[in-house]
């Protein structure tokens, strides 16, 4: 893990919530890197998934990285 490569993330999808439930979702897509990513909402759970459901209104950042790096 002494190595670091830059990985890129984007949007690829987005969908709404129903008003004041928690029905959205958000696709993301990393590059760079190896091409094998984690994505994290919160920066402590990671997960091999792209996809992040079952959302609220809000903000959210979203975290990718090279699981080789």
């Amino acid at each position: 893990r002494g190595c670091f490569s830059q990985v890129d993330i984007a949007l690829t999808t987005k969908t709404q919530p129903n008003c004041g439930t928690s029905t959205g979702s958000i696709v993301v897509a990393g590059s760079g890197g190896s091409d094998t990513y984690e994505y994290s909402r919160d920066n402590t759970t990671w997960q091999a998934s792209n996809t992040f459901s079952n959302l609220g209104e809000g903000t959210y950042t979203i975290q990718v990285r090279d699981k080789f790096s």
